[in-house]
């Protein structure tokens, strides 16, 4: 469920449902929404950790367009709204 951070050089946009110290508390908003979003997205979140972070995330989309349309998708699935991240 822990994913690296990954340096290909090409900015990359991501969906992130959160940042937790504890990640007990990532990985239960990860369960959840790829529970509830099994139907409308066909990527799962998981857990970018970075410092002393636990960060949920969905993506890489290609296109800020596709990260967008995929959050308006996933707050009706899931009533989350996730800010977009790009590295």
């Amino acid at each position: 469920m822990l994913k690296p951070i990954s340096g290909s050089g090409v900015p990359r946009v991501y969906l992130q449902f959160g940042a937790f110290s504890a990640s007990q508390s990532a990985t239960a908003l990860v369960e959840r929404i790829n529970r509830q979003t099994r139907e409308v997205e066909y990527r799962d979140a998981y857990i970018e950790p970075a410092n002393d972070l636990f960060r949920v995330q969905i993506g890489p989309y290609e296109t800020r367009t596709e990260a967008i349309n995929a959050a308006l998708r996933i707050e009706q699935e899931t009533g989350l709204q996730a800010s977009l991240a790009v590295r």
